[in-house]
């Protein structure tokens, strides 16, 4: 067994596995998204100290969903359209854009993607 560094202080590698569940987790809800099969227990598992295993993991989004929606609904509509047009067409495929305001957070995720391209008065077409 290797020793510890003595840099190396126990709150920073509880944020980092916290951090690195967190990234695991955005990535399988991916990989589903794109019907790709994950084995979980395909990967080793190191044990966690007691400390991490008391906090709560986090949930799971839909950020996948919707952007992979979005795609979806752009590559149909083969011209731009607008976000509250995505919203409602996200709708009618069972994906729900949640917070205080629909619209705005469906906002924020095509302002984020790198794959849209905002054409004017929140109208959107794929880059």
């Amino acid at each position: 067994m290797q020793e510890t560094p003595s840099w190396l202080k126990p709150s920073e590698l509880v944020k980092e596995i916290q951090c690195l569940r967190k990234r695991l987790c955005r990535l399988e809800s991916l990989a589903k998204d794109f019907g790709v099969e994950v084995d979980a227990e395909a990967a080793p598992k190191a044990s966690a100290p007691a400390e991490a295993k008391a906090v709560p993991r986090a949930k799971r989004g839909r950020r996948g969903a919707i952007r992979g929606g979005i795609v979806e609904i752009l590559t149909e509509a083969d011209k731009p359209v607008h976000a509250k047009d995505l919203l409602a067409a996200l709708k009618e495929r069972g994906v729900v854009v949640s917070g205080q305001d629909p619209l705005i957070s469906l906002s924020r995720s095509l302002y984020a993607g790198d794959r849209f391209v905002n054409v004017g008065a929140n109208t959107w077409k794929l880059k």
